[in-house]
């Protein structure tokens, strides 16, 4: 063959195949977050996905001063209601049933056909109260819960849709977490299976969250709108931070 056919010969074995040319599928949204998948493509949850709803609101609000669940939800008047009553209300658009995590004294505003579950373990900080709401999820037949906290004021449907929506139906992940730079830890789609993984992980001492997430399958989702993630944690500027 001829040179300059062998050099078009060359150049066509070396084309890109078309994958790579038209990606098909989510790409992370830049190097830093090599392991998220992009949140905004995500427009609902599918329908044979059903999720449990996980209120946690059995916190010590020691930064606060005040028990965060009943405090005024920052939308204010008769819309407003308080903080948990507000969480539930979202959830239960998406998830059934929801669950709310409480203290055990903790006095709690009506919550409609929320269901109350009581954490027995006094200031041991969010994991053993997730265990207790994916277990409470699991025994009503659920196989994934959302899992949010009570101070989320900017809290809306489109937050559990794009991280419920995020994978296919072959997903593998236990755990799906939102992330800006750091995971979130109480924004997440957890398998409720997790909760027997969890209690194991309790009565050998653990506290942290990240115990969880760093033993099982994990994917990380960055929102459209990273202000959903707002908390509440001091009463200065309203509390949301």
């Amino acid at each position: 063959r001829s040179r300059r056919a062998e050099r078009a010969g060359h150049r066509q074995r070396r084309s890109p195949p078309p994958e790579r040319l038209f990606p098909t599928t989510a790409r992370p949204c830049s190097p830093c977050c090599a392991a998220a998948t992009p949140g905004a493509w995500i427009s609902a949850v599918s329908a044979d996905r059903v999720l449990a709803g996980v209120v946690l609101a059995g916190g010590t609000s020691r930064r606060m001063g005040r028990d965060k669940a009943t405090m005024p939800h920052p939308a204010g008047g008769s819309a407003g209601g308080s903080m948990v009553q507000r969480t539930v209300d979202v959830l239960a658009t998406r998830c059934e049933p929801v669950f709310v995590v409480a203290a055990q004294h903790q006095v709690l505003p009506d919550l409609g056909a929320a269901r109350v579950v009581r954490d027995v373990l006094s200031s041991a900080g969010p994991l053993p109260a997730t265990g207790l709401g994916l277990a409470a999820a699991a025994a009503a037949g659920c196989q994934r819960a959302f899992v949010c906290a009570v101070d989320m004021p900017a809290l809306t449907v489109r937050l559990i849709d794009e991280l419920a929506g995020s994978g296919d139906a072959d997903d593998d992940a236990d755990a799906v977490l939102a992330w800006d730079g750091r995971d979130h830890y109480l924004a997440a789609v957890y398998r409720t299976a997790l909760a027997g993984r969890i209690a194991v992980l309790v009565s050998g001492g653990e506290r942290r969250m990240r115990s969880l997430t760093d033993a099982v399958r994990t994917r990380r989702v960055v929102l459209s709108d990273p202000g959903m993630l707002t908390n509440m944690n001091t009463p200065a500027a309203g509390g949301a931070e």
